[in-house]
């Protein structure tokens, strides 16, 4: 009988450790999405900015997609994400393509094109210090948020690339 009731006590006392650690990591993750969320409005908020200080006619609300290129990282996929936009994403009507390349690393001839409505260049690294990402990437706008981010790096290249296509279409 006293073995069953130290048995039984030991169980209980590692239930209420499971209990304390579900509770400590269900509030911890509750709170990280609110302040996921606050810092994804802020960073809506400073990419509005960014397009206005860039030029009066290009308005976030019409915006559904923006891709920045840049050569900065692995060289092959800044360069197959390069691609990939020039055959997706010039001239589509609510994306903005934001090129921050010298063409050095990554073929940015097809992006020069005076026929390009959608193309910006940011030799500045004004884009890049919001801090959506180092390298080029994929950013999904929905009801004035931000709803999608894709860092181009190569870990699960092919799969960012299909997501992001898929995305579009």
């Amino acid at each position: 009988m006293i073995l069953l009731k130290k048995l039984n006590f030991r169980y209980l006392k590692s239930v209420n450790k499971l209990f304390v650690l579900f509770i400590i990591l269900f509030v911890s993750c509750s709170s990280n999405d609110s302040k996921n969320n606050t810092s994804q409005c802020n960073k809506y908020d400073d990419l509005k900015e960014y397009l206005h200080a860039i030029s009066d006619s290009i308005h976030i609300e019409s915006i559904k997609y923006v891709v920045y290129i840049t050569e900065k990282g692995c060289p092959n996929c800044q360069s197959f994400f390069s691609d990939m936009a020039s055959q997706h994403f010039i001239n589509k009507k609510n994306t903005l393509l934001i090129i921050n390349s010298y063409g050095q690393g990554i073929d940015i001839s097809c992006f020069l094109s005076d026929t390009a409505k959608n193309i910006i260049f940011d030799y500045t690294d004004d884009f890049r210090d919001l801090g959506f990402f180092q390298y080029s990437g994929f950013i999904a706008l929905n009801n004035n948020r931000i709803d999608t981010v894709i860092e181009i790096n190569p870990t699960g290249i092919q799969d960012k690339i299909d997501y992001i296509i898929k995305r579009i279409n």
